[in-house]
């Protein structure tokens, strides 16, 4: 199979633009016809309900952030006059005119657009695109302004929403989008190759319609940028899905270890000296990666010996030098190997001196701010919580799931796993079922047990970036491309409720359920799925196996 399939990619290449990145004068403007639109632009050109003046729509979830000083739209009687009056006569029936600076979710933050948003209630949205261009020129006409503006004309109930909510729980409609599995992973990946990073199955809709409208629907996430045969792609699929009555999306998305750069933890409010459940950690030195301690564990070994570890990562353990990780990503790190036992600090390098410089100042006219200098400056100065004696590597195991857990020896910080407290949760949304009662858990309760993770579960985590985040485990599994044909996994889905399960810098977090048991480690997220970012999440026992392997029959229990 795999043989064909490359000769079918072949023809498909073959039949594609020239990409070498040479041209004549006289063909390029054939090439540019033949030039396939980027994921972006293609998914932007599947909503009718949802326009912009120029380029492609920003793809859903967008970001919204504050217009600075020097942005300032001119928002003039004349020129709202006349926008009404665009509108009017084009016979747009609009509710409300209004201005936000966007970003997508997937780009860096200083990608910014100002925007100009045109809310309608036409059905018919034939003259969306006239509308959008001629606002967009009135704006041009105003002369030169200091900053660039799209305008962007919607129906914001019939647009693509990307709203997700669980798949019903009918055995029937499971497993006949189960049983088509294969053949849809098959056909993603003839027509996208490597550019494709998860497909998902979920129940999409809009969030302005009721929440029986919502459809299942086969999702499929393509690289930021990347440039298929979509429309092929979609052929084929359809072909697949309309017998069994599924939907299909194909767009933009990406997945996240969860350590990437992002804003370091906040000091301000004061530091414990000793890591708890959802703390900064990361290689001694390393100031550009952290990750979340997971929980602490008993290694039992055969002989009865007895450690101490903190279970977390190993993407989040990984050495700084390529030789040594390559090798660990190959070949794991068993207990009683000389490398790859990297050394590990609480809290991480990027954390503590990012701190260390801001408080350095505001230290000298605060006594809680020196306080929290001075814990800091202690932390520095103490010895390492410990080093690496067990680690994965990169690798899919037998259930097919990605393994990505580390374990490490720590005398120093051993511990009880403490729960998120119910009190931590703001809103009835994040509570399971949306009942308060249903999560009772008082401030300092220890963890109950280790449980297994099923399907519809609701659980809770608590990690170094985002804090207490709650969700639910998706009914399907979302298939994962972590790069190349061997690795591609289905791992757990467990997508946010009330606010992102996930992000960046939580790898590593102990993941529990509402009975207060312990059931997995978060792995990574995915950024796109929704309103509220997806999280994948090892279920413990597939850790307790591999670690099995690793530590010649040794295995974990609560602290």
């Amino acid at each position: 199979m795999a043989s064909s399939q490359q000769s079918e990619r072949q023809q498909k290449k073959s039949d594609e633009t020239d990409d070498s990145g040479y041209y004549s004068h006289a063909s390029q403007s054939a090439l540019v016809s033949k030039q396939k639109p980027t994921i972006e632009a293609w998914a932007a050109s599947r909503d009718p309900y949802r326009v912009v003046a120029f380029g492609s729509a920003t793809p859903l979830p967008f970001q919204q952030h504050q217009f600075p000083d020097d942005v300032i739209l001119p928002w003039t009687d004349e020129v709202l006059s006349r926008i009404k009056q665009c509108l009017s006569r084009l016979n747009i029936q609009w509710t409300s005119i209004f201005a936000h600076r966007i970003s997508s979710k997937i780009v860096l933050p200083s990608q910014l657009i100002n925007t100009v948003f045109v809310e309608s209630t036409n059905h018919d949205p034939s003259k969306f695109q006239q509308a959008a261009n001629e606002i967009y020129q009135m704006f041009i006409a105003l002369g030169s302004l200091p900053f660039s503006v799209q305008v962007e004309l919607r129906n914001a109930r019939l647009m693509v929403d990307n709203t997700i909510v669980q798949l019903p729980g009918d055995i029937g409609f499971i497993q006949a989008i189960k049983n088509a599995r294969p053949t849809i992973l098959h056909l993603v990946n003839l027509y996208c190759g490597r550019t494709w990073t998860s497909i998902g199955y979920h129940m999409c809709g809009n969030r302005r319609q009721p929440e029986s409208s919502c459809k299942p629907t086969v999702v499929v996430f393509c690289e930021p940028g990347s440039i298929s045969d979509f429309d092929g792609l979609e052929s084929a699929l359809q072909a697949t899905l309309e017998p069994i009555k599924w939907l299909l999306q194909i767009r933009p998305g990406f997945l996240d270890w969860c350590t990437r750069a992002s804003e370091p933890v906040n000091y301000i409010e004061g530091i414990l000296l000793k890591p708890t459940n959802g703390s900064s950690i990361g290689v001694k030195g390393n100031t550009t990666e952290a990750g979340s301690t997971g929980c602490w564990l008993t290694l039992t070994m055969t002989d009865g010996t007895k450690l101490p570890v903190l279970l977390t990562c190993y993407h989040v353990v990984a050495s700084q030098n390529k030789a040594v990780k390559d090798k660990v990503d190959k070949d794991g790190m068993h207990y009683g190997d000389s490398i790859g036992g990297v050394t590990m600090q609480y809290p991480a390098a990027f954390d503590l001196y990012a701190n260390l410089a801001d408080l350095e100042y505001l230290s000298t006219s605060s006594p809680d701010t020196k306080a929290t200098y001075d814990k800091l400056q202690q932390l520095r100065a103490m010895p390492d919580i410990g080093q690496v004696i067990a680690a994965s590597g990169v690798r899919i195991n037998a259930a097919g799931r990605r393994m990505d857990w580390a374990l490490i020896l720590t005398y120093s910080t051993m511990t009880k796993n403490v729960l998120p407290p119910n009190k931590a949760l703001k809103t009835r949304s994040a509570y399971p079922m949306n009942d308060p009662l249903a999560y009772r858990v008082s401030e300092g309760e220890v963890v109950h047990g280790v449980g297994k993770m099923a399907v519809n579960d609701w659980l809770i985590k608590n990690g170094r970036t985002s804090g207490v985040t709650t969700g639910f485990v998706n009914r399907m599994g979302r298939e994962v491309n972590w790069g190349t044909v061997e690795m591609t996994s289905c791992e757990a889905e467990v997508i946010g409720q009330a606010n992102n399960f996930a992000n960046y810098r939580d790898s590593g977090s102990m993941v529990t359920n509402q009975h207060g048991n312990m059931v997995g480690l978060l792995i990574g997220k995915d950024a796109c799925s929704s309103d509220f970012d997806a999280g994948f999440v090892t279920p413990f026992q597939d850790i307790q196996e591999d670690v099995s392997l690793y530590t010649n029959g040794g295995t974990l229990s609560l602290a």
